[in-house]
């Protein structure tokens, strides 16, 4: 996903995905606005989709992909 991939390593993408809640200086550091969560980053991380639901809007819902707005 682009916003991710601005050069972020795999580490500090699984960290963001898996631990969100200690993970607010890496979203500070590379100024992520939005995170997506659709299949490929629940097969490749555990994420903690409670933490995302609970934390930030989910600004896009299909079912399959949620985009959450991270920096309004």
């Amino acid at each position: 996903d682009p916003e991710m991939s601005r050069g972020l390593g795999d580490v500090y993408k699984r960290q963001i995905y898996e631990t969100p809640a200690v993970s607010a200086d890496l979203i500070r550091t590379y100024d992520i606005d939005y995170i997506e969560v659709s299949s490929w980053e629940r097969a490749s991380y555990a994420v903690d989709e409670n933490y995302f639901r609970s934390a930030w809007p989910c600004i896009f819902d299909n079912g399959e992909i949620q985009i959450y707005q991270i920096n309004p």
